[in-house]
């Protein structure tokens, strides 16, 4: 419990907290209220685990589930980026069907006035 405690008063040392407060526009003491609920279940989580096996050390353990929160935050803004590139591609498509339209329509122009001229180019 002492590692949290130090943990929980580093960061609200931290500017950290100040600066995603104020980018986010959230109150520091709703982040540290999260922080810590967040670092109970991790330590309540680790001290289960502990029991099993006495070798997992708890910064090992933390460390391990911030991997694993990082690659799942990094999974859901690689599916948004995957939304967003299949709407793209979507408008992209219906902007090349509307083109070869117009391009359909340009070379039946060009027939037309071909025929009405004798074939002769302009």
């Amino acid at each position: 419990m002492k590692q949290i405690k130090q943990i929980t008063f580093d960061i609200t040392q931290s500017r950290r907290i100040k600066n995603f407060a104020q980018k986010k526009n959230i109150e520091e003491k709703e982040i540290l209220a999260n922080y810590q609920m967040i670092m109970h279940l991790i330590f309540q989580s680790w001290k289960k685990n502990y029991q099993d096996s006495d070798e997992i050390s708890f910064r090992n353990y933390f460390l391990q589930i911030m991997k694993y929160a990082e690659f799942v935050f990094r999974l859901h803004q690689r599916q948004d980026d995957m939304i967003r590139i299949v709407d793209h591609v979507e408008i992209l498509r219906d902007a090349l069907e509307e083109y070869e339209r117009d391009y359909a329509d340009i070379i039946e122009i060009e027939n037309i006035v071909k025929e009405i001229s004798g074939g002769i180019d302009l």
